[in-house]
């Protein structure tokens, strides 16, 4: 009698290896043999028992797929090794650019500080500068205007000696009577094309002068007093005292459009009283 328990081991040990189970092969396998008509059905039961389980894989593709399995882990791992690596680098690279930025952001912050120190430097420099200028500036006004007082001082001495002369001797010089009036006038042109910077006319003259001094003046020439005026500049300046005379072009120009500066000589009386003062200046001052 054919055991099934025994059909179906064979039936298993043949599905194992591959092979198709057959009667003919299940009853090869069995140790006692059988006939077909006993062997039949119960394979029939295995097959139909056994199509109702899982089909259980065969071992070689158990182990393609294990092998696969390993190979996709390898390969997995190393990509993740890589990923890693390139990760790592450019974090390195972004602390390095990190660093180098932030070695920058601190240079550029010195060389801040640093030019804010040398702007505040140039500037103190600079009010030193136009201190000492306006300074200087000062002295000069100041040595100019001593200048003139001092001409027209002595003019004033020679014209008082001039007039002590012709109450001594009961005549009055003509020279010291005509002179008399312009002793004050002379210094105060001066003062006044100094001042301007520029040529002037005689009418821009007499304007800028005092008031009360330019009605002094006017009551004391009298009639056509401007063109006295500007004869006794040309006088000077043609004699080279103090003044330069800059007659108009063309022969229709009259007379009044004459202007009237400093001469040369003046100019450079004032410049080098103007070194002189400077000179002092950087020694210690002027007493």
């Amino acid at each position: 009698m054919v055991d099934r328990a025994q059909v179906f081991d064979a039936a298993d040990e043949l599905r194992r290896r591959g092979e198709d189970p057959t009667v003919r092969r299940v009853t090869a396998l069995l140790p006692t043999g059988g006939s077909p008509n006993a062997v039949g059905p119960l394979l029939r039961e295995w097959h139909k028992k056994r199509d109702d389980e899982p089909a259980e894989r065969p071992e070689i593709v158990d182990r393609a797929y294990a092998d696969f399995l390993s190979r996709v882990w390898i390969l997995a791992r190393a990509e993740a090794r890589r990923s890693l690596e390139e990760a790592q680098a450019k974090t390195e690279a972004m602390d390095g650019r990190l660093i180098e930025l932030e070695t920058q952001v601190w240079d550029r912050d010195l060389q801040l500080d640093e030019l804010r120190l040398e702007r505040e430097l140039v500037s103190q420099a600079n009010r030193r500068e136009r201190e000492d200028r306006r300074a200087a500036e000062q002295r000069a006004a100041d040595l100019a205007a001593a200048l003139s007082a001092e001409k027209v001082a002595r003019r004033a001495a020679e014209a008082a000696a001039a007039e002590a002369v012709a109450e001594a001797t009961g005549r009055r010089p003509r020279a010291a009577r005509d002179e008399a009036p312009w002793v004050e006038f002379g210094a105060a042109a001066e003062r006044v094309i100094e001042a301007a910077g520029k040529e002037l006319t005689t009418q821009e003259i007499l304007d800028a002068l005092e008031p009360a001094f330019r009605l002094r003046l006017i009551t004391a020439l009298g009639r056509d007093g401007e063109a006295k005026v500007r004869q006794w500049l040309t006088r000077r300046a043609r004699d080279g005292e103090g003044f330069k005379a800059i007659t108009p072009r063309g022969p229709r120009r009259p007379p009044r459009y004459t202007t009237f500066a400093l001469s040369a000589a003046r100019r450079a009386a004032t410049a080098a009283a103007m070194a002189e003062i400077r000179r002092g200046g950087r020694s210690g001052g002027v007493d």
